[in-house]
């Protein structure tokens, strides 16, 4: 990851974000922990002692590694304050991504976020999603992750919300559960509804995996429109 992002790649310098999931216990992912801080030491980004008010611009995370995890079952200062009325272990509950490959394998014990893990993801922090208008849905480090069919069906009910909540915080779609065949979305349907990270099964490397690197940027955003405007790749 470390030679993908920037000590091998002169192309970019905008900050990489590695979403985890994490189903490993406390020791595991001390571990985890430990090998990260070393393989990536020099450009993890320096998190605050604080959970941040604002997040910082993509510009002041040049060169930087960000990590994405759910919170640890400790409260947030959020939950603190009564924003979140849920139960303390919400942020660690099932995403949808979870819930959808579920029923293919055995229930086993959900394991807990470790505080060490937790504290790395601070400025981009995994939530359960239940509705764009959940107090959790204006946190500045949240990070919805949803499958393609809820992007969809938000984007079709309130595409406005769904727009207007992407050009303020972090979104995440991942590929249905109903992609037996290990199939692929097209990014580009996603990054036009303000969706900043978009996830791929790259178990099958299919049309979309192969014309990736030429998809032209920048894209032209719309709350409406499925219609694109592509200028010339950055060198």
């Amino acid at each position: 990851i470390a030679k993908a992002s920037y000590r091998n790649n002169k192309s970019s310098n905008l900050p990489v974000i590695v979403s985890l999931e994490v189903h490993a216990g406390p020791e595991q992912q001390q571990i985890m922990v430990e090998i990260m801080e070393q393989c990536w030491r020099g450009l993890l980004v320096q998190v605050p002692a604080e959970d941040p008010k604002v997040l910082p611009s993509p510009a002041e995370l040049r060169n930087k590694i960000l990590v994405k995890a759910k919170a640890s079952s400790k409260k947030t200062p959020e939950t603190s304050k009564g924003l979140n009325k849920s139960h303390p272990h919400d942020s660690e509950s099932e995403s949808e991504e979870e819930k959808e490959a579920s029923s293919a394998r055995p229930k086993a014990k959900k394991s807990s976020i470790i505080e060490a893990l937790s504290a790395m993801a601070k400025y981009t922090r995994g939530y359960h999603f239940k509705s764009l208008l959940a107090p959790e849905a204006t946190f500045p480090t949240h990070v919805f992750s949803l499958s393609e069919s809820k992007v969809m069906g938000l984007h079709q009910s309130d595409g406005p919300t769904l727009f207007s909540h992407n050009k303020n915080y972090l979104m995440r779609a991942f590929p249905s559960g109903k992609r037996v065949s290990s199939s692929n979305l097209d990014p580009t349907i996603f990054w036009r509804k303000g969706v900043q990270m978009v996830a791929l099964n790259w178990q099958r490397f299919d049309a979309v995996c192969l014309n990736i690197p030429q998809i032209k940027f920048p894209i032209a955003l719309s709350a409406d429109s499925d219609r694109s405007s592509l200028g010339l790749n950055a060198e």
